[in-house]
């Protein structure tokens, strides 16, 4: 079950896919820029944490700061 050269070359291929993803958006985030990730669903709004898959796509890998409540 050693898989981490695998887990590796996928980790490497994810992050330079996210590279081109920043580069087309020509997005400068200025470290401490905060961000707020949120769904309408059914005429409801259900806000995201830091925690899931967008609320790693926006905190972690794009740089956003998680606003102070």
């Amino acid at each position: 079950m050693n898989k981490k050269q695998e887990a590796d070359l996928w980790i490497a291929k994810f992050e330079q896919k996210l590279q081109r993803v920043r580069d087309k958006l020509a997005i400068q985030i200025k470290p401490g820029t905060t961000g707020l990730s949120f769904i309408i669903y059914k005429g409801e709004a259900l806000v995201g944490g830091e925690t899931g898959t967008l609320g790693e796509l926006i905190y972690k890998d794009f740089g956003f700061q998680m606003p102070k409540w």
